[in-house]
Parts: C-alpha cells; structure tokens; sequence
C-alpha cells in the first residue's frame, strides 16, 4: 500500500500505553475502538443524493488490496492477513470473487478463489481465472474444472523484489491497446522477464506493461516513488497515483519522474499535473470517473483514496492544450471512524464507485514498528457508492453479463457511456470471440453509433491484426479530435511503417487539438527517422508554455529520434540558431559521442559563455583523442568570467570521472591556473571570495598539487577566513601529506569553532598518520561533550585510532561515555577489533544506556512544549535553517530523507520523538553507508545514484558527494540514517517548541 509520511525516527507503542487522545485522527496509531461494518457505515459524510453500501466484511473476507471486475459483474478482490511480513513458508492470502446477484450493493455470493498467496497485489480477471501477483512472481491462476475455484497456477513473470512489502507491483490495468499495466513500488528492485527471456530492471517507482500470455514485458516509464492506482481515460491517457510526488500524474510513454535520488536522463522530468496535495502523501488508488450514475458535476473527476486522512480526495480536470490539470476540489467523501483506510477505488461497470478498506488502526509501514500488537489483521470492508438522487430513489443501471452476451451486444456495448463497461466488453471481444468478430468491428467504424464505439473498434482490429491502412489514414483525419488522437495512439503501436504513415503523423504535429500533435509527437518517437527532426522542431517552437506535456513529449520524440544510429550525420542541412539550441538542449539526454561532437561545435561556434551542464556532457562522451582540445575550448570560452571558468573545470572534473579518466596534464594545468587566480580573488562580496576559496581548495585536493601548498596554508591560518574554505585547505593539506603541524596546532586551539575543529580532526585522520591519530585523542580531554563524540567518530573509524580512543577512555583520559553512542560503536565494530564488546562492557560499567538518557530528555522536551506561545511562524524559519537540507514539506526543501507533508497527523509525542531519537527504527532504504576510499579517507552518506564511474552520496548536511568506483576500498552499510543525533543540542528552548508548532500545523484537514 502506498506509504504515509516516511521518516526516519519511529516509536514503538505498545498497547498498554496507549491514550485516547481528543481528535482521533492525530496519531498514526489510531486511538479511538474499532466499529462494527454497520457502525462505520453510519460515520460516512457523501454529497445530498449520494449513498454508501456495504458490499462485504469480515469474516466473509481478508483485508483487501486490489480491486477488479470481471466480464460477468463480479468483483474481484485479493486479500491478505500476513501483510507487512511476508510468508516464510507457503501464505494464508486469497483472491475472493464477490457477486451481487440483485444488484442492491451486497455481494450475496462470496467465493474463494485462489488460497495460500503470499501478499496479493495486483489484480486482473482474464479468461477462466485471474492474473495477479504473489511474492515473487505474478501468476496466472485457473479454474480448469469448472469448479469456480483456482486448480492451475501458471507462473508468467518473475521475478520481483519484496524487501519492502508495501511497495510491490500492483494496480493491473488493462488498456485500449490491449497490454496490461501495472505499477511498480518504493525500495524494492526487480528483475522482470517473460516467456521470450527478454529482462528488465525496475527499483522503485515505474510503470511497465505485460501480455496477458506472458510472453513479453517492457518498461513503460521511469521514476516515482511509490505508486499505487492506476487508470485510463476516453483520451487513453494513464493516470496514476503516487505518494510522495503527487496524487495524480499523467504517464508519458518514455517519460522520466522524480524519484528519492534519481536523476532524470538529460531532458529534464516529465511534467506533474496538479500543484496541490492532499494533506498527506499516502495516496491510494485512482478513478477518473467516466460514467453517467454521478451528476453531471462529478463527472470528469478524479477520485482518489487517502487512507492516512480516511477521506475520498476530488479533483476536477482544467485542460491547457494537451496538459490535463488537476483542480482540487471539496473531498467527496469522510469518515468519523479513523479505522477507515480506502487503499483501492474501481469504477464499476453499473457506474457506481467501489471502495477496498483495508480497515486498520495502523496504516503506516515505516511510521509504526511492522511487529506493532495494534496492527489488525481480520477486519475487512467493500463499501460501495451510489447516487440515489434527492428523492433517494434513483438506481444504478445493472450491466449485462458480458462474458456470455453475442458479438452484437458487445459491439454496442462499445458505444455506452461507462468506460469500464466498454472496456471490459472490448477485451471479451479480443480475448473471447476473436477473429469472428473483425467484419461487424469494420461496420462499426463506418457507421458506429458514436464516437467512443469508433475508437474501441479501431483498437480491436489493432489487436486482431486486421487493422488496414486506410482505415488509419481515415480515422487520422477524422473530424473527431479523439478519433485522429486514438489513429495516432494505434500508429505508434505499429511495428513498422508505410512512407505514408509517416506523413500522418507529421501531419498531426499541426493538428488544431493540441493532444492529437501530442500523441503524433509520441508516434514519431518510438519510429525514428531523420524526416522526423524537422517537423518536430517546428512543432517545439509553436508549443503553448502553459502545454507542458506537450512540450515534454515533443522533447521525448526529438531524443528518440537523436537516440537512433546514424541520425547527427542526417541531421537538416539549415539550422536556425533557434534549432541548434533545441538541439543542443535534447543531446543532454543522447549519452553517445555524436551528441557531444554537436555540443562541442555549437559551444565553440555560439561562443556565448555556453553552458557547463553541456560541457560535461561533452566531457563524458566525446571520443578520447578530443578531450584535450575541448579543454582549450573551456578555457577560452570562459576566460573572463572567474565564475564560468569554475563551473567549466568542475564540469570537466565530473565528466572525467564519470567515465573513468584520470585528469590530462593539461587539465591539470587549467586546475592549478584557475586555483592561483581564485586564491587571490578580491572582492566587495565576502561570501563570493569564500566561495572561491573553498573551490579553490577542493581543486588542490583533486589535483594534489604541490604549487598550491602555500595559498592552501595561508588559507588555513587565516583566522579571519570562511570556516568552510579553511576546513577545505586542512583537507587539501592533508590529501597531500602537508601541513600536519599546522593541522594539529590549530586543532588543539579551543579558540577554533567546533565545526571547524571536526573538520581538522577528519583531516588528519585522512593522513592515516600516528602523529594526526595522537592529535585528535589529545583533543578529547578539552572538546566539550558533541565535539568530543565526533572525535571519537573519526578515532573509531579505523582499527589503530578505535585501539587508541580504548586505551585513552581505559587510562581515564576520555570518558567511558564515549563508548555508548551509537554512531562510535558502529564505527568501532566496523573496524573489526578483538573482544570489542568485552572492552566496551567492562569500560561503562555502572553508566546509564544512553536510551535511558534521550528517553529522559524526550520527557523533558515534551513537558515543556506549550502550543499557546509556541509560534508555528518561527517555527517555519527553524524548519528551513535545520531541516529543510534534507527533507520537504509542501515541495519546499531537499529531497535527500523523506517528504513530511501530513506530519501533524503523528501527534506531538511521536513527532519529539522523530527529532531527539530519529533512529529507533530506521527504513533500509534511508540508511547510510560508511565508504572507506583506497587513499585511505571516509565517506558517510545516503547512496543516491551512479552516474557512469561514480556513486552519489548525500552527506548529513544534504550535499552531494560524488566517489569514483574505482577508488572505493570497503563499503559498509550502517543500521543509521542520516539524521543528526545532536538535535537536542542544535535546538533548544523556543527554537524546538515553534519548530513543534510548525510541524503540528503541517496536517490534513479533520473531517
């Protein structure tokens, strides 16, 4: 299920110890008792004329997940009592199939289907069975018998990842072209392959697709986090739902999201469609409600479930161009029961709307401890929503049974306004009746009884290989907008193109309707040819800024197009300044040398400044007897901007590494020219000289040039200089076994900040030295208390100073005390010393645990919070200044840790909790790694990506750290975030009670 508010702290509450709080719907851990289905349902607020039903409950069922219907009206429903710990063995999980034989909303038929599942998601009913997922693979179960129950399983694609068992793949769709879509969710990685052995990779967030027959799977887009809900429009447009992004987005074939850490692949991210959120980030389930049983208003919305603020969420849709815009608009439904957790919402082939709730005290993953005694594992509701009109009289429409109804009922089946009524009787077409059905499908897209029977039609004899081409090309000028966008859609299905067709489609780029030359831009991208680029760039330059799915998806095609082999040598012989730059901007996302021989001709011939993004670019993929004339080229382009020139060098630098080369004397050589230059910068603006001092330094240290070494101790002993530049001499200094004496004068000098004293201790460590070793343990006897554990730190982190930091706390020279952080111990046990536990055992005999110690100072902080002169504005500022490095609220700050939209929600304990003990359970997806590099020095941060030869990490203080793979020695993966241990001391007093404000404020809506 999607995740709630991710952080790294969670507290275990155990049942004893729960209280009823006023509002219970402030804590993750719900407070108020669990209700009977019929209590409940008396708690719901709909719209005047709307109705809620109960469809099923406990014992009848199990906690459901996924939600589908069959071609005969029944539900679909897989269910799960093991979730969040998956089975060791053989799973107690099922699939039920629910049937309403009199329409009146409760399912008087309920069948076990499928049994001993492990942690069903993903849930689609195809022929005589259903095709779903259960740790590891998705499967096809089949009643063979005619028994109504499951006697085959048939495995059709594996394997998937289950570390993380909130995030699997889930939510099967089926769409217009016939693949069936599925998401694939947060932390976990997958290897996905079908009967044609053709495998894919997916970690985290991404849609792919899969044939029902489990021949062939592919990946579909890249990115989000943790997506859960799927569906299509009339359009064919995919919506999803995802937490931590947004609620909804509109999936672009080939289109890169943001996900934690991900980068996007040179063209920047696809486009979102809504600004909001929705008071929380656990988001799932989507319906874009395409039916006539809601009033005209809820029609055309989307419906979304929220099962952290146990509401319906709606949005209303603003079209700008191609882009759909999601419009918040007033919740359609709530709740008085916290318990209630809509995980999944279907639109049901009658029109009305089905709810699974998975009905729980605790719905978080990460946010509660898994093995928490509260979690429920029996209760389970369907609930159904229904409009009855004013009168309360109104009816839903019952659907015909589909999977016995003739060609002809299907057919017209095709033309009903209830797209999942359409859809279902399409896929009975193609899946049931097959061929035999390609002649009346051809009378219904010459005479068809609307447009919608026209589109379905052209999509089933796509599906049946028995589209012809003029029936493309009339439909690609069809007077119908969705007609034209739906030819297009099928086009870019097509495996192989007629010349014709090509003309269609680069003739829809000038389509009056902006998503038909959408949806041409997506035919053309997955059909490169170099007729192509023209008409596209045409295109790109009369795209309406406010349309950015279109923009996005003519970048996309342009890329695909540049992707092709051959394409730079066939590129247009006139090109526009204009064009170059489009170009320029697309060969970002071309990781092949041709696109950096163009960007490296158009730097050199704009001579504007450039743009070292580009540079790098160049530097990565350029072949390698042109590497040092692209230096002269950087050199000469920002020879009089100081700026420049430093953003060109790093570019150099990182383009370099990222494919593995070492820098070439004359690197080097403009290395230490622009080190010199920046080392004597003058300046009116004191931030910009730190700035280029500290850039100085880190070039020094990336060159270990000995030319350097007297700036870099000048810089060192200037008290007067940025801490931060002087912090990145010491290390230079020490990356080039120089300055020792200089290093450890300066550290023992109390006088010295503390920051800049943890970064001297660091420094000398880096020396690998006796003499830096010695330095740092004699600077414990005078470094106050946090000093003195980031000295024990950098001590610990190797066998010699982890025996050095032993002997000087046993010979009374440190405190034992030392010993009981966390952070020390790890690293001490890293180190591999004998008889550790022992030594550490024997040296803090008779000392307080140190949970004993925060746990009192949780009590402390907690008592003294007053909410009447605590001020959540200030609080805001204190956020920004200590948090927001790392983690976001409302899109603002870094996306390093967890977004913490909704965090209010935890209640004022858990969330003193979050802050002064952010490690008493940790996500493995947050914890640090310790890197030990073969020069000897540490790295400690949060992998993010690779980036060809390099690992990103992200430090403690949300900065990117960039380590070549090749010069990694030992890697170990802590048991830690990265959150800060010291934030009691790094925030105190009103500071940390308008910083609780602030986040106490941050909440959904109470019902």
């Amino acid at each position: 299920m999607a995740s709630v508010v991710k952080l790294a702290g969670i507290v275990f509450v155990g049942m004893g110890s729960i209280a009823f709080a006023a509002d219970p719907f402030a804590e993750n851990v719900r407070t108020s008792p669990p209700r009977t289905p019929e209590e409940e349902q008396r708690m719901f607020h709909l719209p005047e004329g709307f109705e809620i039903q109960l469809v099923a409950s406990e014992p009848e069922i199990d906690k459901p997940i996924n939600m589908a219907f069959d071609a005969k009206g029944r539900l679909w429903v897989s269910g799960s009592r093991e979730y969040p710990f998956p089975a060791k063995q053989k799973g107690k999980d099922t699939i039920h199939i629910l049937e309403d034989a009199d329409h009146d909303g409760r399912a008087e038929k309920i069948t076990v289907f499928a049994e001993g599942l492990n942690i069903p998601t993903g849930v689609y009913p195809y022929r005589n069975g259903v095709i779903a997922y259960s740790i590891p693979q998705i499967h096809f179960f089949e009643d063979t018998d005619g028994d109504g129950k499951a006697d085959a399983d048939r495995v059709l694609y594996g394997t998937f990842g289950f570390r993380d068992t909130h995030g699997m793949t889930n939510s099967f769709r089926r769409g217009f072209d016939g693949w069936l879509y599925a998401t694939h969710g947060f932390s976990n990685t997958s290897t996905i392959k079908g009967a044609d052995e053709k495998a894919f990779s997916l970690t985290s967030g991404n849609v792919y697709r899969m044939r029902v027959d489990g021949s062939h799977a592919e990946q579909y887009s890249a990115g989000f986090v943790n997506p859960f809900g799927m569906g299509f429009d009339p359009e064919g447009n995919m919506f999803i739902a995802d937490c931590h992004t947004q609620a909804i987005s509109n999936v672009l074939h080939g289109g890169v999201y943001p996900s934690f850490g991900a980068p996007h692949d040179g063209l920047g991210f696809a486009p979102y469609m809504m600004k909001h959120e929705h008071g929380s980030t656990a988001i799932a389930g989507v319906v874009y409600y395409v039916a006539h049983q809601f009033p005209e208003q809820y029609r055309k919305n989307w419906f979304i479930g929220n099962p952290m603020t146990s509401r319906i969420n709606r949005d209303s849709l603003i079209e700008k161009g191609s882009t759909k815009e999601a419009r918040l608009e007033k919740d359609f439904l709530s709740c008085d029961d916290p318990w209630f957790r809509p995980v999944d919402v279907t639109l049901a082939p009658d029109g009305t709307l089905y709810i699974a709730d998975f009905y729980n005290r605790i719905i978080g993953h990460y946010e509660v401890p898994l093995d928490h005694p509260g979690r429920d594992r029996q209760r389970a509701r369907i609930w159904r929503v229904v409009y009855r009109g004013t009168d309360g009289k109104q009816n839903p429409t019952p659907a015909p049974d589909l999977s016995v109804a003739d060609v002809t009922t299907l057919i017209d089946c095709l033309a009903k306004p209830n797209i999942a009524l359409r859809m279902l009787a399409a896929d009975q077409i193609a899946d049931r009746i097959g061929q035999t059905a390609a002649t009346a499908l051809q009378i219904a897209i010459e005479k068809p009884l609307n447009v919608e029977q026209k589109v379905h039609a052209m999509w089933l004899l796509q599906r049946l290989d028995s589209l012809d081409d003029p029936v493309i090309a009339a439909a690609a000028r069809d007077a119908e907008a969705i007609v034209r966008g739906h030819a297009m859609r099928i086009l870019a299905e097509r495996p192989k193109w007629i010349p014709e067709q090509y003309e269609l489609a680069i003739g829809a780029l000038k389509d009056t309707d902006p998503l038909v030359q959408r949806c041409a831009a997506d035919a053309l991208a997955w059909h490169p040819s170099s007729d192509n680029i023209r008409p596209l760039l045409d295109a790109m330059s009369k795209v309406n800024p406010q349309d950015s799915h279109l923009n996005y998806t003519i970048c996309a095609s342009l890329r695909n197009q540049l992707r092709a082999p051959d394409m730079f040598e066939k590129l247009p012989a006139q090109l526009s300044d204009g064009d170059q730059k489009s170009l320029a901007s697309i060969c970002l996302a071309v990781p092949k040398p041709e696109a950096a021989t163009f960007l490296f001709n158009y730097l050199k011939t704009t001579r504007r400044g450039g743009d070292s993004t580009q540079f790098k670019h160049v530097t990565r993929y350029i072949v390698d007897d042109q590497l040092d004339s692209i230096i002269e080229v950087g050199r000469s382009i920002t020879s009089r901007n100081m700026d420049e020139q430093l953003n060109f060098f790093k570019a150099l630098q990182e383009g370099l590494a990222q494919r593995g080369k070492a820098l070439s004397a004359p690197a080097i050589a403009w290395g230490e020219d622009l080190a010199s230059q920046m080392f004597q910068v003058q300046s009116k603006d004191p931030k910009r000289v730190a700035r280029l001092q500290q850039a100085a330094a880190e070039i020094a240290t990336a060159l270990k040039s000995a030319r350097l070494e007297t700036p870099l101790r000048n810089l060192l002993q200037d008290n007067s200089a940025d801490a931060n530049a002087r912090a990145a001499a010491a290390k230079a200094l020490a990356s080039m076994k120089m300055g020792t004496d200089v290093l450890t004068r300066l550290l023992a000098d109390p006088t010295q900040p503390n920051p800049f004293r943890e970064q001297l201790a660091n420094a000398l460590s880096d020396t690998k030295s006796e003499a830096g070793r010695n330095a740092i343990a004699d600077a414990l006897a005078s470094a106050p208390q946090t000093l003195q554990t980031k000295f024990a730190v950098t001590l610990a982190s190797t066998a010699e100073g982890g025996n050095l930091l032993l002997e000087r706390i046993s010979t009374g020279k440190a405190s034992p005390r030392l010993l009981l952080e966390p952070s020390v111990k790890e690293r001490l046990a890293a180190a591999k010393i004998p008889q550790l536990d022992e030594k550490i055992a024997k040296l803090t005999k008779g000392w307080f645990p140190l949970d004993q110690q925060i746990q009192k100072l949780i009590d402390q902080r907690r008592a003294a919070y007053k909410s009447s002169t605590a001020s959540p504005e200030k609080g805001a500022l204190v956020f920004t200044n200590n948090c927001a490095v790392c983690h976001s609220i409302e899109g603002k700050g870094a996306n390093v840790g967890p977004q913490l939209d909704g965090i209010g929600a935890r209640g004022l304990d858990r969330i003193v909790e979050d802050i002064l003990d952010p490690n008493r359970n940790v996500d493995p997806a947050f914890f640090y790694s310790i890197i030990t590099l073969k020069d000897g020095s540490d790295v400690t941060g949060l992998q993010r990506r690779e980036e060809g030869e390099l690992v990103v990490f992200a430090d403690t203080t949300g900065k990117e750290v960039k380590v070549p793979k090749s010069q990694i020695a030992k890697r170990i993966l802590s048991q830690r975030s990265l959150m800060l241990d010291n934030f009691h001391e790094l925030i105190k007093g009103d500071d940390f009670n308008d910083l609780l404000a602030y986040l106490l404020g941050k909440s959904a809506p109470k019902p």
